[in-house]
């Protein structure tokens, strides 16, 4: 047997903590303040925001340099045209289309306010209604829970992706009266 196989300690693996994919692993090993060039979130100590300022207000501190310059995860899903949350809305009645695209537009800005990265990446008319699309699965769920709220005459669908890939497709019917 070769010599490499005979110590447990000498294999090393990929640390990862909590069984987490490399995506959730994102810049853990990066020391210092990175920042996205596309919207100006910042990461710090494993954490995102949504500027530099809101940086400055929970550090409580002067000065922030930044050390790297590098797309956060959600601009890159954004670039890369990837998703992890998608709403598929068909026959949406024409009377509550504004109605539906505000709440999904408020829902979103709420989202990301609470934090950065939860985000809808697009929102597009399709021919029988719209496609939505979000960079966290569970963001996709509570707009779909969120529409059932506001409108009850509807079916809705969930399917998940098998793991590791961990996208979220919801399949919501509007029932015209």
């Amino acid at each position: 047997m070769a010599r490499i196989f005979q110590s447990r300690n000498s294999i090393k693996k990929v640390p990862q903590r909590h069984r987490e994919t490399k995506h959730e692993q994102y810049l853990l090993e990066h020391k210092g303040v990175t920042k996205c060039p596309e919207c100006g979130n910042v990461h710090f100590k494993k954490r995102w925001y949504a500027s530099v300022n809101d940086l400055k207000k929970h550090l409580k501190e002067g000065e922030i340099s930044i050390a790297e310059t590098k797309l956060c995860r959600a601009c890159d899903m954004a670039k890369n045209h990837l998703f992890e949350g998608e709403l598929l809305l068909d026959e949406v009645p024409t009377r509550h289309r504004r109605e539906l695209l505000q709440l999904i537009e408020r829902f979103g800005k709420a989202a990301t306010k609470t934090d950065p990265q939860d985000r809808i990446i697009s929102t597009k008319e399709t021919d029988t209604g719209y496609r939505v699309c979000t960079t966290e699965n569970q963001l996709a769920d509570k707009i779909a829970k969120k529409i059932k709220d506001a409108f009850p005459d509807i079916e809705i669908a969930f399917s998940r992706s098998p793991k590791p890939d961990d996208v979220t497709r919801i399949h919501i019917t509007f029932h015209t009266t």
